[in-house]
């Protein structure tokens, strides 16, 4: 497998975050072929079983056996909902191990193993299956994501991040809790609070990008900066970071609702109707931080072709005064011979340098007034 993405962009020695990446095949490789775990660090597993009366919770090497080769409860039982929580991709016959155990299709497995996959929800019978992305925003402003699948089947949920560190411990800490709801409700209850989990974390990133833009505005506006159009751009790749993680899981999961999903009971499915309005706010907030963007874009071109009229404005005027002094001085410098009729017997006059310097004051005191009467003498607004 070969892990790629675009070119980075640079601004003040910083690489900014890659716009794509994704982990493909090569051409000519079936379809459906995990990826290697050479380009994955080692999975970390973690497993939670609960009921509304207890919670029980295994590390590591114990989690993912435990998980898989868990059954399906008989005879009409519920028994404990079980969550397999996986960081990093890891080793390939992993998520076959585990994928086999829920029913998944191996080009579903990809799917998750895959970093860089579309968001989307895939028709999965009797469960879920949703390729989603956390958005975070990183040390130098910029908005990271990370891949993070969820698979819902039977009695278990199967959670896989892309990269260590718990997006989800906000689940974990409400499990714990002993929370009724959430303790007492199945595996599709679950499932919608993990991703409500994530579109929830959208709102924070989305709050910082619009508070970018407003301070933007305001030092384009009020006071007159120009150097922002670089701050601009890397604001409209970080919009275009979030509308690609949630315009399709938008997409994917009204189909959802449309097709009335059996894997949800009637109590879950106005939950999972809350989400898709999250979703639905989110990406009409970003079209409009993205229009936004876009008019700021057109208001700095605009300030920055008016300055540069003003200046040409100014620089006309300043030649404009001297073309008329230009041409009197080039006249009368001309050696021409004062003794032949007809060649310059101005020269003769009397304190003619005085007559010439006084023509000239009186052009330009002439041609001031005149600009003046016409607004042309103000000074370009960036001075």
């Amino acid at each position: 497998m070969i892990a790629r993405g675009g070119s980075a962009l640079w601004s003040k020695g910083v690489a900014r975050t890659k716009l794509f990446r994704r982990l493909y095949a090569p051409a000519g490789q079936p379809p459906g072929d995990l990826p290697a775990a050479a380009f994955s660090a080692e999975a970390r597993f973690s497993l939670v079983a609960y009921d509304a009366e207890r919670i029980e919770r295994w590390e590591g090497a114990e989690a993912q056996p435990r998980f898989a080769e868990a059954g399906e409860p008989v005879d009409g039982a519920a028994g404990p909902v079980l969550w397999l929580n996986q960081e990093c991709v890891g080793e390939p016959a992993n998520a076959e191990r585990i994928g086999a155990a829920m029913g998944l299709h191996t080009t579903l497995i990809s799917d998750l193993m895959r970093v860089g996959q579309r968001p989307k929800y895939e028709p999965f019978e009797g469960g879920l299956f949703v390729v989603l992305r956390a958005l975070s925003l990183g040390g130098d402003g910029d908005v990271h994501w990370e891949q993070v699948g969820v698979v819902a089947h039977g009695r278990r949920v199967w959670t896989v991040q892309e990269r260590e560190g718990d997006c989800l411990s906000a689940i974990l800490k409400r499990l714990e809790a002993g929370r009724p709801r959430i303790r007492s409700s199945g595996p599709d209850y679950f499932a919608v609070m993990v991703l409500d989990g994530i579109v929830d974390g959208y709102f924070p990133v989305l709050e910082a990008l619009g508070e970018r833009l407003e301070d933007l505005e305001e030092r384009m506006l009020d006071e007159g900066e120009s150097d922002v159009l670089e701050e601009l751009y890397h604001a409209k790749r970080d919009l275009v970071t979030v509308r690609r993680s949630a315009a399709p899981v938008l997409h994917g999961l009204q189909q959802l609702l449309r097709e009335g999903p059996e894997f949800m009971s009637e109590t879950t499915v106005p939950y999972l109707r809350d989400v898709v309005d999250h979703l639905t706010e989110l990406v009409e907030l970003t079209e409009s931080y993205r229009e936004l963007a876009d008019s700021l874009v057109d208001i700095h071109l605009s300030t920055v072709s008016m300055r540069t009229n003003e200046v040409m404005q100014l620089l006309a005027v300043v030649s404009t005064i001297f073309i008329p002094l230009t041409f009197i001085a080039g006249v009368y410098g001309m050696n021409f011979d004062r003794g032949q009729p007809g060649n310059l017997p101005e020269l003769g006059v009397a304190y003619g340098y005085v007559i010439f310097w006084i023509a000239c004051g009186a052009m330009v005191t002439a041609l001031l007034l005149c600009f003046r009467r016409l607004g042309w003498l103000r000074l370009p607004s960036s001075w």
